[in-house]
């Protein structure tokens, strides 16, 4: 049922090889930008998790001091 309503369109077809390099695009890009940021600001980032500065409750709320 959808098939034939999708087949019906005309051009339908063009939409899948568009949106494969919209999506080729977006990835080297993505892989760029990665590529060429600072190694020090992705060591920041990496250890932001494990970092325990005293400045969060252990409910999540932060401190007010």
């Amino acid at each position: 049922m959808i098939g034939e309503a999708l087949r019906a369109i005309d051009g339908i077809s063009d939409y899948p090889s568009v949106s494969l390099v919209l999506f080729f695009v977006s990835f080297i890009v993505v892989v760029v930008v990665v590529l060429r940021m600072d190694s020090r600001l992705v060591r920041h980032a990496g250890r932001l998790p494990l970092d325990d500065d005293g400045r969060e409750n252990r409910d999540g709320g932060i401190d007010n001091e």
